[in-house]
């Protein structure tokens, strides 16, 4: 849990706890002794909704976020050329989003 802390904080994001209602297999994992963290963008109470959505800036927050949870568990100083590609297809429109980190 503390790695995580500290990959939210060298993204400039807040760790802000919470419980919400729904199903997940981390019982699956607690029941193993493993800590379940249900981590990433956009805003619960859309999820799995019709109008379920996600801003394009919450998914670049998402992936700068994920870069720094692969360095700090693996305890790596910096990657380097990391691309990542996103292919979003809603309503059947595609839409492809680079990013270079």
């Amino acid at each position: 849990m503390q790695r995580c802390k500290t990959a939210l904080g060298a993204v400039g994001l807040p760790y802000i706890p919470d419980i919400f209602a729904g199903s997940t297999d981390g019982s699956i994992l607690v029941k193993q002794g493993l800590t379940p963290v249900i981590i990433g963008p956009g805003d619960l109470a859309v999820v799995h909704r019709e109008n379920e959505h996600i801003k394009l800036s919450q998914v670049y927050q998402a992936a700068q976020l994920y870069l720094s949870m692969m360095l700090i568990f693996e305890n790596i100083q910096r990657l380097k050329n990391i691309r990542l590609i996103c292919v979003f297809v809603p309503a059947g429109i595609g839409a492809v989003v680079e990013w270079q980190f």
